[in-house]
């Protein structure tokens, strides 16, 4: 199959102003694997982002009076830190998609026409 590279590399732009502006980024992080499946031949290239979507996890703690009544103040705990995790993830994902695209650009750089 002949790919366009120049199409790519257009859509590698557009992930990685996705990642750079959004708080939420599963679909672009989804999006951003697949790429790497077509493009990269070894796992290793992309493997650090190659991971779960960091979901959010929390605990409510509910507080009772002393009679056994709830006394409807309840306690939010997020287990982890989702935030740094989303932030790595979002780092990684920008140096993969950079170090693929600069391939993309000696490929086409290189293609005879």
């Amino acid at each position: 199959m002949k790919l366009n590279v120049s199409k790519a590399r257009a859509k590698i732009a557009k992930l990685i102003d996705g990642l750079s502006g959004s708080d939420e980024f599963q679909e672009i992080h989804e999006e951003t694997l697949n790429l790497c499946e077509i493009f990269y031949s070894r796992k290793s290239d992309y493997l650090k982002i190659d991971k779960d979507y960091p979901e959010r996890i929390e605990i409510v703690v509910k507080f009772f009076g002393g009679d056994g009544e709830d006394s409807g103040e309840d306690k939010v705990i997020e287990c982890g830190n989702r935030e740094e995790e989303l932030s790595k993830l979002r780092s990684d994902s920008i140096d993969v998609l950079k170090k693929l695209d600069r391939r993309l650009g000696l490929r086409e750089e290189l293609e005879v026409s």
